[in-house]
């Protein structure tokens, strides 16, 4: 049994944390965290039926697919530079209004045109709300309890997309009717655009605004009474912090932030340049690449990997408090890169696997998602906040997240298009067979994951000399190594906190 009165342990941490208020806060505002997982997989579900009913071609089901993360780049972007003058709460209920706006749209669609425009609408949503709840959590949360609140957050994202595979697999099951998988995602969009309406502004933001009454009654239902005034006189100081050392863009190129900048974005490039949401956005396809004959079968397998991604990331918000970062880096990246050099191995040697294609691709892509779940998935986010300075921290979250889009666009983008300019003559798979007959042909993608692999390698020597182990150095410390690493003397350059 659980003694929750050692206050010390973790278990206490988290069972105090839902019974105050701040859970509420944090399971309302999180709701967007399932709503954006849920509307960038559902697509999975729906380009099978879509590129058999409108018989599309490989361009133009990249189109539809990755028109949504153009989207999220112009959100994120432009949330970056709103959050200060309209706050993250506005946000957040600009962020419903157009979820809401965008499924209504894609319900509504009747052609590739009106479906990417809808798609559009929505990815701008998704972009807005990745930047803000994160943001809004840190700053609502009580700070004991900020970790929780991030980590309920990329979780949320995880079962957002495992239920958009259950959805699509059972309204599938029943109907065709691809509309009925956009439809289910009204329930959490209107649950989040009802559940901000209910949350309050944040104490920061109330006191940037000069809002101290305000500020003093939020804090006082989610913190002891004892720590109201402590946690008032921070964020004064903070406050007068910021508009001394504002997130100015002049400020990123000078003295060596540029250089840590820099290394935050390759993070990211890390992230998504490992082809994680090939699989996640494109996993039927892949599915019945490998020999899966139907779309529910490929479905079905999809749940599973959703499943998986599920299960390993609850077991990452363990795992990155109880082990280094570089260790969890190097590990995940190394067994990344094995999986993914065997599913172009198994690509390549298609003939020669015959029917137990589908069952080593399967458990290639398996073992894949697992290893990302426990690494790069979380990791680039927490060492990114880690090691930027105070004076760049927002803008350069910012731009991370935006250039984080930018990432997963391009390699959404590319994927057809890598496979079929470097695949070898004959090395082709007829899979798109609809009521139109054979509409499209697809290429053997095994070039497309020993690309995904060298870069998995690359990112775990770069990784493993140069970045620093953040887990459990101050601020201080963090700066101390970076002039160390940029062979500059020490100096009160970047300012942390």
């Amino acid at each position: 049994m659980v003694n929750f009165e050692q206050k010390n342990s973790g278990n206490y941490r988290m069972f105090s944390f839902f019974k105050k208020i701040s859970f509420r806060i944090a399971l309302v505002s999180t709701m967007g965290g399932m709503l954006c997982g849920y509307m960038t997989a559902i697509m999975a579900g729906v380009l099978p039926i879509v590129r058999d009913e409108w018989a599309l071609s490989s361009a133009q089901q990249e189109w539809i697919m990755a028109i949504a993360l153009l989207g999220a780049v112009g959100g994120a972007f432009a949330s970056n530079r709103l959050s200060v003058p309209w706050g993250h709460k506005n946000l957040l209920l600009l962020a419903a209004f157009l979820y809401i706006t965008g499924i209504l749209c894609c319900i509504f669609s009747h052609d590739i045109i009106s479906l990417i425009l809808s798609r559009a609408i929505t990815g701008t949503a998704i972009g807005l709300s990745s930047y803000t709840l994160p943001q809004y959590g840190g700053e609502i949360a009580p700070v004991r309890n900020q970790s929780i609140f991030i980590g309920l957050h990329q979780l949320m994202i995880t079962i957002g997309i495992l239920i958009s595979y259950l959805t699509a697999l059972l309204l599938v099951s029943y109907s065709h009717h691809w509309h009925w998988m956009f439809l289910t995602g009204l329930i959490p969009a209107f649950l989040l655009a009802a559940g901000v309406m209910m949350l309050p502004k944040t104490p920061k933001y109330l006191i940037q605004k000069g809002r101290f009454l305000q500020a003093r009654s939020v804090l006082a239902k989610i913190e002891s009474p004892e720590k109201v005034e402590m946690i008032m006189d921070i964020l004064r100081h903070q406050a007068e912090s910021e508009k001394h050392y504002q997130s100015r863009w002049r400020d990123i190129f000078s003295s060596g932030i540029l250089k840590i900048l820099l290394v935050s974005i390759a993070l990211m490039f890390v992230q998504q340049a490992c082809g994680i949401n090939i699989f996640i956005y494109y996993a039927p396809v892949l599915y019945e690449i490998a020999g899966f004959q139907s779309l529910e079968p490929e479905l079905a397998a999809s749940v599973i990997l959703g499943t998986v991604n599920v299960i390993f990331t609850i077991i990452a918000l363990n795992l990155v408090e109880q082990m280094s970062r570089k260790t969890l880096y190097v590990i995940g990246l190394a067994l990344m890169t094995l999986f993914l050099f065997a599913l172009g191995i198994i690509f390549m040697n298609y003939v020669k696997a015959g029917p137990a294609l589908k069952w080593m691709v399967f458990a290639s892509s398996l073992g894949f998602v697992m290893f990302f779940a426990v690494s790069i998935g979380p990791l680039s986010w927490l060492m990114a906040s880690e090691i930027l300075p105070l004076n760049i921290r927002n803008v350069g979250m910012g731009l991370s997240l935006t250039c984080n889009w930018i990432f997963n666009f391009l390699v959404v983008f590319t994927f057809y298009k890598i496979s079929k300019v470097f695949s070898l003559p004959g090395n082709e798979f007829i899979i798109q067979q609809g009521n139109k007959g054979i509409i499209d042909i697809f290429f053997n993608p095994s070039i497309n994951f020993f690309l995904y692999g060298l870069i998995c390698l690359g990112a775990l020597v770069w990784g493993y000399f140069f970045l620093p182990e953040t887990k459990g150095m101050s601020y201080f410390e963090i700066e101390d190594y970076w002039n160390k690493k940029f062979g500059r003397k020490s100096q009160k350059t970047f300012i942390y906190t």
